[in-house]
């Protein structure tokens, strides 16, 4: 083996920059090894607190900066490759901080509470002159201090170095030294704005304005905690109280001793002290002198409860003033993100309002005989809790089943998202378990309030008898608010409000009244709180009134106790007066807060946070969970049952049942208790049910049957072919009409190659779809070419052919001319602009109107016949419409379409239609809508939606549908707007692009009266096949070969005759001329003339090519000629002619089936006559109320008051014994002691004798 030299020196380093990194990790080393030691020496209390704070401070700057001299490494490598032991070290190290130095995460809001708070204590300094150094020095080193303790401010802070100059300037200075004026101002002007950067700093740190307004606060409320109180400033203000007689006032009531013995009066007087002494109760109303005196705080300090009405008087005032500073930023920055730290505030307020009502009711719960009432309220609000949660949906507009169900659905998601609790079924659940828990709590909540309540309605009752008739209104209002609230929460008056007749609401101006109403319970209870304390405090009085109306003695401390004992009660009361209100108070703001209520009632924009963004953050995970709905159901549920509580405990207490008050026993006490609430539990509920349904205003429909003359409709007849084909074609005007049509040949033949999307048809996928974008293009035509179109519109002479009404002839004068912009030149009859007004006595077709239509589908052209009908057009025949004198006339909604070849009979039944207006109905009689696009007519459904549609078109594309009227104002769509208004139709297939509806968004309602014109049809062929219109051998038709006669029935006077016949002809596209392989016409007529000239057929038989383009029956060849034996061509000219008015022709009869019509009546069904008869019956069923016992107690009433005013009494019962007091003497007893109107600041007891008052 090799010997080693031990003793050799070893080289750490070869060159200087390893040299420099060993003697760095000695640094290191050496630090860690004094950082260990010196917290084993704190431990052992070597050192203290401040030299190991500021030991460790040093050390830890220290270590920062080897640790950064040392390269590539960590300090855990590094103890772990050189075997270091310092785990206390390394502990250290990790926190950042010496161990007596607290963490900001739980001092910082204490260490910025105190920053603020010292701050205002130097700018006081300062402000009041304080210059020497002795009063400044002190603050401003805790400043310092506390400054230097907030370890997020960073080094160069500004108010950092401010306060650092002040302080280290102030520290050389000594005790008596003083700063000059200039030094003073310039001092207090950067201390000023090294606030102002704190406070800026604290909001951009994230804590926002919120925390820096509750440190604020809670400065404020740490300095007023003992310098002021509310308690004498606002509650026991104006109040007074009675004082209990001394023993020496009560003897000298007495009659002096007979025996003078000064040792037996003096051995009497000890006697009578330690043991009482007897009082004539006579003496206490001819002798005994009443004092008062204002109620003194310092005396409360003595009693129960002062610690409880203190701060419920100092924490609400400053939670209110915290709130309204939040509620004003928010509105000032509506998208702040800052957390609301207001409803942290309200929490606590709503739990320290239940530690008050629990210690309460502990107070209670320690006599037996109270503890059996709570228990028996507690039982019965617990079965009303569970009621009301399991119908809370039903009847009230709370929504607590919706909210369980997205509270679940929404910890499913965050569960998802977060990843915790994975193991966690966090599947909706019945909510019964829920509605357990709440009834629960609320069966607490209700026995805790039991005695606040019936505190309530004693001090009510009281308040009453002295009150006067304008202080009496406010009392009955203050105690009717709970109950106003209520009913704005059922769900049929949120109906009325909202959707009912008058729509006086919206939801969210509903929800914000709710909270507005409990503002207004609390602001009345606190604006009558003297009148209801003082009536607590006059009980003293009241008792010692009673009690001088009896005989006998009174022991002197029974005496001074029973006066006193009410005074001792008086925080105890205070607490019952405020606490339920203000709990209710509380939660009401809590759900506008949570509930993203706005204090103008207008809809909530705020957008609530996804399980998607929650990204770790416990704060957006609180969010998501409890958002807007799910907080809204809660308060809401807990502000209706807190609310509910209140109203019906006070109720129960005001009432005051005889049956109750005058039970001998416990038992009995309670069985009439309970029998009194169910009975009003059941009146209650039918009381409801009335209200409910008398809200709702519901209205029948009365069905009256009439048999009378009735007036015939207005009948309006077109072209289902709005313009000629051959005149658009043929005429260079109508070019852009021609273009347009050709292009939709091609569209709809699919001819689109190469064809440009001009006109919107290639982007539609469906033919309806093309069809209906191709009828709005026309229509724009027919607006945008106006006039220019009549000559392609089809004449009146074109288009009826006959017209009979009743079976006598009908006129052109009997029509009514307008244009139509989808079905061209239309005819209407029986307007109110024609000549007769037409009516129909006997029902049956042949006391109607009959047509002979002619739609003359094509014209002739060289040798054949060429289409009329425009390419758009897909129904040969006439459009119809029935409809009221002065209505609209609504071709395209309401019109039916008559075919060629038929004879339509419309067989028409009146009815007549009276609706109720408001409120028991939704009729109008005028809307603005009606109004602007319909002034020649009535109002009625249709043309407020047509109106209503109108400005929608306008809003959406900038201009006006063409099927539609416009205002002069607005211009009609051109071709390039066809796209957005079809667009505006609505996507059929898809369900997130619905058309406009507007019955929801037009507020239409129908017209109170209303005539309808119901309808059923029957058709038959026309002509049939052995049938010639016009011609001797119809039945149908005038005797033949007659020339004088007029025909039966034809459109005018102007006639053509042939041969001795008298023919209509009226329509201009009939052929006129008959061809045989190109030969010349045999006949010519011109239209409306009585011209002719006539040649012989001699062909007998049909020869080949032969085309019937002459028809016989129209007036242009006489096929019945005398003279003519071709019988062949008059076969052909009668079958040519039948088959032209089967494919042109139709016969429309529309006539009354029957004069028996319907009326329909709207009426109210529930009058308020229904509703008091009904409430006076089950107020009688269940509480035994009649008018006879309402009258009775009005009377009652009104003797009070005369007695009041003309203090006049009528003996009923003459006096039998002696012992009974005198009208005089009850005079003196009767009134309530009168109370000064201001409180001097020191005052003495004021001499109140009760025969005087």
């Amino acid at each position: 083996m090799n010997n080693q030299n031990l003793m050799r020196e070893v080289k750490l380093w070869e060159n200087n920059a390893e040299r420099e990194q060993v003697e760095n990790m000695g640094e290191l080393f050496a630090v860690l090894n004094a950082l260990e030691c010196l917290e084993k020496m704190f431990v052992k209390d070597f050192v203290t607190a401040d030299e190991y704070k500021t030991e460790c401070f040093k050390l830890l700057d220290q270590y920062k900066v080897a640790m950064r001299l040392v390269h590539g490494t960590d300090v855990e490598a590094f103890v772990s490759k050189y075997r270091l032991q310092v785990p206390a070290a390394l502990e250290r190290i990790r926190e950042g901080r010496p161990v007596v130095v607290k963490d900001d995460k739980g001092n910082l809001v204490k260490n910025v509470a105190g920053i603020v708070e010292i701050f205002i204590t130097v700018f006081d300094h300062l402000k009041l002159e304080q210059r020497a150094v002795d009063e400044l020095f002190p603050s401003l080193n805790d400043l310092y201090t506390m400054i230097c303790a907030v370890s997020r401010l960073p080094e160069n802070f500004d108010a950092k170095v401010k306060v650092k100059k002040w302080h280290d300037k102030l520290s050389v200075m000594s005790a008596a030294d003083q700063l000059s004026e200039d030094e003073a101002r310039q001092m207090l002007f950067e201390l000023e704005g090294a606030y102002n950067s704190f406070i800026n700093f604290l909001h951009d740190a994230a804590l926002g304005f919120h925390i820096v307004v509750t440190l604020i606060v809670v400065c404020i409320l740490s300095k007023c905690s003992s310098r002021v109180s509310f308690v004498k400033w606002y509650i026991i203000r104006g109040l007074y109280r009675y004082l209990a007689p001394s023993n020496d006032q009560l003897r000298a009531l007495m009659p002096a001793p007979k025996d003078g013995n000064p040792r037996q009066r003096r051995k009497r007087r000890e006697e009578q002290d330690s043991e009482g002494f007897n009082v004539p109760k006579q003496l206490l109303a001819t002798s005994l002198q009443v004092r008062a005196a204002p109620v003194d705080e310092l005396e409360l300090t003595n009693f129960e409860f002062y610690t409880s009405i203190y701060w419920m008087s100092l924490y609400t005032p400053l939670a209110v003033f915290v709130y309204t500073l939040s509620e004003v930023w928010k509105f000032v920055f509506p998208t702040s993100q800052d957390t609301n730290v207001s409803v942290l505030w309200l929490i606590i307020g709503v739990a320290f309002i239940l530690q008050i009502l629990t210690k309460l009711t502990a107070f209670y719960w320690a006599s037996a005989d109270e503890r059996g009432l709570l228990l028996s309220f507690g039982a019965l609000y617990f079965l009303s809790s569970i009621v009301v949660s399991l119908w809370a949906d039903r009847l009230l507009d709370i929504n607590l089943l919706g909210a369980y169900d997205h509270f679940t659905s929404q910890v499913a998601a965050v569960i998802k998202e977060t990843g915790t609790f994975s193991d966690i079924d966090a599947r909706a659940k019945s909510p019964l378990m829920l509605y357990i828990s709440l009834s629960v709590f609320f069966s607490f909540l209700s026995t805790m309030l039991v005695f606040p309540n019936f505190r309530f309605a004693t001090l009510y009752t009281r308040s009453l008898n002295v009150a006067t008739p304008t202080l009496k209104i406010l009392l009955h209002i203050s105690f009717l608010m709970p109950a106003l609230c209520l009913l704005l929460f059922l769900k049929p008056v949120k109906y009325y409000l909202i959707e009912g007749p008058r729509k006086l609401l919206t939801e969210p101006q509903l929800e914000i009244l709710r909270v507005y109403l409990v503002l207004g319970y609390l602001l009345f209870r606190m604006a009558l709180r003297r009148v209801h304390l003082q009536s607590h405090l006059d009980l003293s009085y009241d008792k010692l009134l009673q009690l001088q109306k009896e005989t006998g003695h009174v022991k002197n401390y029974h005496l001074q106790t029973m006066i006193f004992r009410y005074y001792s009660y008086f925080c105890a009361a205070v607490v019952q007066y405020f606490v339920p209100v203000l709990l209710s108070f509380f939660f009401a703001l809590l759900l506008k807060s949570t509930a993203d209520l706005s204090w103008l009632g207008h809809a909530a924009d705020v957008v609530e946070p996804k399980a998607e963004e929650i990204k770790g953050s416990p704060q957006l995970a609180l969010r998501v969970l409890f958002d807007a709905t799910v907080c809204k159901a809660v308060w809401s549920f807990a502000l209706v049952v807190t609310t509910g509580i209140n109203f019906s405990l006070s109720l129960i207490g005001v009432c005051g049942l005889g049956h109750i008050a005058e039970a001998s026993s416990r038992p009995a006490f309670l069985f009439w208790l309970i029998v009194f609430i169910v009975l009003l539990i059941f009146f209650i509920y039918e009381f409801a049910i009335i209200l409910i349904k008398y809200l709702q205003k519901p209205a029948r429909i009365d069905t009256e049957i009439y048999y009378s003359a009735l007036p015939f409709p207005v009948v309006t007849v077109c072209n289902t072919n709005p313009y000629k084909y051959t005149v658009i074609q043929g005429d260079s005007k109508y070019q852009e009409v021609a273009d347009f049509m050709a292009h939709y040949l091609k569209v709809m033949n699919q001819d689109t190659t190469g064809l440009p999307d001009t006109y919107g048809l290639l982007a539609l996928q469906y033919r309806y779809d093309r069809e209906e974008l191709a009828r709005d293009i026309l229509a724009s035509f027919g607006r945008s070419m106006g006039n220019t179109l009549t000559g392609a519109m089809y004449a009146f002479e074109e288009l009826i052919t006959e017209c009979t009404f009743s079976s006598r002839t009908c006129y052109k004068d009997d029509f009514v001319e307008f244009v139509d912009p989808l079905y061209g030149r239309c005819f209407s009859f029986n307007t109110p602009a024609a000549t007769q007004n037409y009516t129909v006595q006997r029902p049956g077709m042949k006391y109607g109107l009959k047509l002979l239509l002619t739609v003359n589908q094509q014209k002739p052209g060289g040798t054949q016949l060429l289409p009329d009908f425009l390419p758009t057009s897909d129904v040969a025949g006439a459009r119809v419409a029935l409809t009221d004198r002065d209505s609209i006339i609504d071709l395209d909604s309401y019109g039916f379409s008559a075919g060629v070849g038929y004879q339509t009979s419309i067989g028409m039944f009146y009815e007549s239609i009276h609706r109720a207006e408001r409120p028991y109905g939704h009729c109008i009689d005028h809307h603005a809508y009606s109004e602007a696009y319909f002034g020649d007519v009535k109002h009625s459904m249709d043309t407020c939606i047509a109106g209503c549609i109108q400005e929608d078109n306008v809003a959406q594309c900038g201009c006006a549908s063409p099927r539609l009227p416009k205002l002069d104002a607005q211009s009609y769509c051109g071709l390039d707007k066809a796209t957005c208004l079809a667009a505006l139709k609505g996507n059929q297939e898809n369900k997130d692009a619905p058309n406009m509806d507007p019955l929801t968004k037009c507020g239409c309602d129908p017209a109170c009266e209303e005539t309808k014109y119901s309808t059923t049809a029957s058709l038959s062929r026309y002509p049939m096949l052995i049938y010639y219109p016009a011609t001797p051998d119809s039945p149908s038709q005038s005797p033949s070969q007659t020339t004088t006669k007029k025909p039966k029935t034809k459109t005018t006077k102007k006639t053509t005759t042939a041969a001795g016949w008298t023919w209509p002809s009226w329509w201009s596209s009939t052929p006129s001329s008959t061809t045989n392989s190109g030969a010349t016409a045999t006949t010519a007529f011109t239209d409306a003339t009585t011209e002719q000239s006539t040649t012989t057929v001699e062909e007998e038989t049909k020869p080949p090519g032969f085309i019937v383009t002459t028809f016989g029956c129209d007036g242009h060849t006489d096929p019945f000629n005398a003279q003519s034996t071709n019988t062949t061509v008059i076969r052909l000219m009668q079958e040519a002619c039948r088959e032209w008015y089967q494919n042109n022709a139709l016969i429309l009869q529309i006539y009354f089936a029957d004069l028996i019509y319907n009326v329909y009546t709207e009426s109210a069904a529930y009058s308020v006559s229904a509703a008091i008869n009904d409430l006076g019956g089950q107020a009688g069923l269940w509480l035994g109320l009649s008018v006879i016992s309402c009258i009775e107690v009005a009377s009652f009433f009104l003797m009070l008051c005369m007695f009041a005013g003309w203090k006049t009494r009528k003996t009923v019962f003459p006096k039998k014994r002696r012992d009974s007091l005198s009208d005089e003497e009850m005079d003196g007893f009767e009134k309530a002691p009168p109370l000064p109107s201001k409180v001097p600041q020191r005052p003495l007891p004021v001499e109140l004798d009760p025969r005087t008052l």
